[in-house]
């Protein structure tokens, strides 16, 4: 199973020994840029659309994705 939380999150299982935490951190703009060009559906997104996805996104990949959607 995999779980995601905001960083506030307290996990009262994290310490368990069959637990594995992974902390991923925000992508670049040029990564979040390439991944609103990559889920676009095969549209070409002009320079200024992939740059106000890449700011309001802040760099969470599932909010690129989304908001490409």
């Amino acid at each position: 199973m995999i779980v995601t939380h905001r960083p506030d999150f307290v996990a009262t299982w994290a310490g368990l020994s069959q637990v594995t935490v992974l902390t991923l951190n925000r992508l670049g703009r040029r990564a979040s840029a390439l991944l609103a060009a990559a889920v676009s559906g095969g549209l070409a997104l002009p320079d200024a659309v992939l740059q106000q996805i890449v700011v309001k996104t802040d760099g969470v990949p599932l909010f690129v994705e989304e908001f490409n959607g």
